[in-house]
């Protein structure tokens, strides 16, 4: 779909999508619509389904190309029918997302809303060539039709497999162009800025002495490739616990003793397989707080007791079900401070009283709808250290006073736009550490001193170009436990 009449203001471009009920009726008349199927004005959508990572969040290339080709099939074993002025809804890629070509390519991304071709790069990076493309890419012409590369037919780029939303009268379907064809009409290649090429891999650690010497070398922690999403915490007695995310098999807890040896398997925490993240942190008195993300019903809080036993049952803590990424701190006073992300509508905090009380209601630290990522880190002297991730902008901190309030003003760390993750941790010394993931180039580190002052620059610690997350705490020795997922 090309520029339409929208009600929809992005950035300075205002768009507008018409959509016409009486087209529609005129359309199916005589017609039984699926109930999954919704004709008249597109809204923003509700969900991305079960196929989908949350709105906002990272997303695979595997879970961009199976979420294209659900449509293939979606209607009754048929392509979902090309539509300027439908939409459709269903429990796997949620909805409802517009039947035309660029709500088709917003549905595959799991997008927040139907964008349009010339609204889809504001989302996207230009890549420097057709050659450049990987599965799950657009190819984009901002006036007329937009597509979803798959591959190349053969070794010398002459030939996508593509998906699309054709035109009216046909279905979603898999097809071929030319790269002569796509060159001679000006289409363009573009890169989502959440999209990741691996959503799974095993757990890696790179240690950092207290002398600040990072180990040569990374040492495998976990051999099991299907872990998603990892956390990070220390105690006081010097263990450190490592909680990992299965997809369908749920939390697993793997302990460091003080003198840095990990057991040799992991303990299983939580059984719900709809689990898709995880934050953790260890308190004072021992104990430790996990939180986890469901898609669509928010989060939950397991507790385990300084004496290693957990909580029988998780209680939930936030009802956002658009919540889509957190991250969580604790200051010495024992109270705990959880980040949450709400795509559209910015970062969130929700703190835990020393006695344990959650407060009633979570209180908006940032407006800015682009956060897709934050970690944070409580300090010694009481304030927490909050960062936020915007994919082509870099890396944004905010420190909150000592009383808890938040400053408005906010600091850009890092104008690097190809940061697809982060992670933070903080040392018995006062100073910070910010974790930043550029895909294909490694782990970067930059470090905040105690007065406040950060490093002019990073310092690469990782090259491995494969890692895709990583997870970080410091010690009471001061000693830094890095954890990547490749």
């Amino acid at each position: 779909m090309s520029s339409k009449p929208s009600s929809k203001t992005i950035g300075k471009r205002t768009t507008r999508i018409a959509m016409t009920l009486g087209a529609a009726a005129l359309a199916i008349a005589g017609t039984a619509l699926p109930a999954h199927a919704t004709y008249g004005p597109v809204t923003d959508p509700t969900s991305t389904g079960t196929m989908g990572p949350g709105f906002g969040a990272h997303i695979t290339r595997d879970q961009v190309l199976a979420r294209a080709k659900e449509w293939l099939t979606a209607d009754g074993g048929s392509g979902v029918a090309y539509s300027e002025s439908a939409a459709w809804k269903d429990g796997a890629t949620g909805g409802p997302y517009r039947t035309d070509c660029s709500g088709f390519v917003s549905m595959a991304w799991a997008l927040d809303q139907s964008r349009v071709t010339q609204t889809l790069p504001e989302v996207a990076t230009q890549l420097g060539s057709l050659d450049d493309l990987k599965p799950g890419d657009m190819i984009d012409h901002t006036s007329t039709h937009v597509v979803l590369f798959e591959s190349w037919t053969d070794s010398s780029h002459t030939v996508a497999n593509i998906i699309e939303e054709p035109h009216s009268g046909e279905t979603a379907k898999e097809t071929t162009f030319t790269r002569d064809y796509l060159t001679s009409n000006d289409f363009l290649p573009f890169r989502y800025n959440n999209i990741v090429d691996s959503s799974s891999g095993d757990v890696w650690e790179r240690v950092r002495t207290a002398d600040g010497s990072w180990a040569s070398s990374a040492t495998k922690v976990d051999a099991n490739t299907s872990i998603t999403s990892e956390s990070l915490a220390t105690l006081p007695d010097g263990t450190a616990h490592l909680f990992t995310v299965v997809p369908g098999s749920g939390v697993w807890e793997r302990v460091r003793a003080a003198n840095g040896t990990w057991q040799g398997s992991a303990t299983q925490v939580a059984t719900n397989g709809a689990i898709t993240a995880v934050t953790v942190v260890g308190l004072p008195d021992g104990s430790i707080q996990l939180a986890d993300l469901i898609p669509g019903s928010g989060v939950w809080l397991r507790t385990k007791l300084a004496n290693g036993s957990w909580s029988s049952t998780a209680t939930k803590i936030d009802a956002n079900g658009s919540i889509s990424g957190l991250a969580s701190a604790v200051l010495p006073d024992g109270s705990v401070h959880l980040f949450t992300v709400v795509p559209g509508a910015g970062d969130w905090e929700r703190v835990r009283s020393a006695n344990g009380t959650w407060a009633g209601s979570a209180t908006q630290v940032s407006t800015n709808g682009s956060i897709t990522a934050v970690t944070a880190a409580g300090l010694p002297n009481g304030t927490v250290q909050l960062e936020a991730l915007i994919p082509g902008s870099g890396v944004w901190q905010r420190t909150s006073a000592a009383n808890g309030t938040w400053p408005n003003n906010v600091t850009q760390i890092s104008t690097t736009g190809s940061i697809s993750a982060i992670g933070s941790a903080a040392l018995p010394d006062g100073t910070t550490h910010l974790f930043t993931v550029v895909p294909g180039a490694g782990v970067w580190d930059r470090i905040r001193a105690a007065d406040g002052t950060w490093a002019a620059d990073a310092a690469q610690i990782a090259t491995n170009g494969s890692i895709f997350a990583v997870a970080a705490a410091g010690l009471p020795n001061g000693v830094l436990d890095l954890t990547d997922l490749v």
